[in-house]
């Protein structure tokens, strides 16, 4: 009779066992946690082998002649007289994509249409990508370690570069990758809290607030996660003397936010914001979006930007006077 006891209480704890993990797995894939969490769809893996880099721009890939972008091979010496300009900016210098990875607009984004106006001296060499942070730029540049060697760098920030960011995590929902920001409190249900499964469960996060919803009985815990320092990575990013440019909101007062001059000063870095349009509402992607542009923008963004290394370029030494060392190399 014990043994059939013991037998029964074995098959039932290993039924909950096996259930508990189903659940867990399942409540992962779904990602049922992270959905109301503010997130950015993701197409792509995890990267690999690349410290401190959270995820990679897609078609991103180290080569031993240099690296490729989305927009085609950057080579690490591209030729007899030839110079390499840097792009990095984050969804303003990208194609944005849907969350099944489809362009949201088929056009040619303002770094695509930079060789047409520099002409055949320049590489022109674009990392950026959706949800790109400053620190996810110094991130990757340090990655790159030797594969690119800018002769001029330039960055490009928008209103959301200028304040700290929270930490972000890669989450799957329903095998798509997703790039997430987690909550700085969770809500769980008060009786049956547990700091060991919380720390561990995904399926007992979810149904502990499921269950405090329904019962009333909550408690707010604290789960912070360190926010990132724009003016630390822009530190970080001034080794290679970039033009930093703003672009302020696409407002008709066209003004310069106020966090800018804060950061220029904090991290030792000019920033500086680019010439009003004629119509900065004109240039908007969406009519209610003040931070993408449409096909015009681009263009608008593209000649700006080319009319401006044009000029720095005229006030400056020959190229071969002074050689930048390469991204990540040490002087020796």
């Amino acid at each position: 009779m014990l043994r059939r006891l013991a037998l029964a209480a074995s098959s039932l704890v290993l039924a909950l066992a096996v259930a508990a993990a189903g659940a867990e797995a399942w409540v992962r894939w779904a990602g049922i946690e992270s959905r109301a969490w503010p997130s950015i769809a993701f197409i792509g893996d995890p990267p690999r082998g690349l410290p401190g880099v959270d995820y990679l721009p897609r078609g991103f890939r180290l080569t031993d002649d240099g690296l490729r972008t989305p927009t085609g091979v950057c080579l690490r010496d591209p030729g007899p007289g030839v110079q390499t300009l840097l792009v990095l900016g984050d969804s303003t210098t990208v194609q944005s994509t849907d969350a099944e990875g489809r362009p949201v607009e088929n056009l040619a984004t303002w770094p695509q249409q930079l060789p047409g106006l520099l002409g055949a001296a320049w590489q022109v060499c674009t990392l950026a990508e959706m949800g790109y942070h400053p620190s996810d730029l110094a991130a990757l540049l340090a990655a790159a370690e030797g594969h690119v060697r800018p002769s001029r760098t330039v960055v490009l920030l928008c209103e959301n570069d200028l304040g700290e960011h929270p930490a972000r995590a890669l989450v799957s929902r329903r095998g798509v990758t997703v790039l997430a920001t987690p909550p700085q409190q969770a809500t769980v249900w008060a009786w049956g809290w547990s700091p060991f499964l919380f720390q561990r469960s995904a399926a007992y996060r979810v149904a502990s607030a499921a269950l405090a919803r329904r019962t009333g009985d909550a408690r707010r815990i604290a789960t912070p996660h360190p926010a990132r320092q724009p003016a630390e990575a822009l530190r970080a990013l001034s080794r290679w003397d970039p033009l930093v440019l703003l672009l302020p909101p696409l407002h008709a007062a066209w003004a310069r936010p106020a966090l800018a001059d804060g950061l220029a000063t904090k991290a030792g870095v000019a920033i500086e914001s680019l010439p009003r349009p004629s119509d900065p509402e004109a240039l908007r992607r969406e009519p209610h979006d003040t931070v993408h542009l449409n096909a015009a923008g681009h263009a608008w963004l593209a000649g700006v930007v080319a009319a401006r290394l044009v000029a720095a370029d005229a006030a400056q030494p020959p190229a071969d006077a002074a050689q930048p060392p390469a991204v990540g190399v040490q002087d020796k």
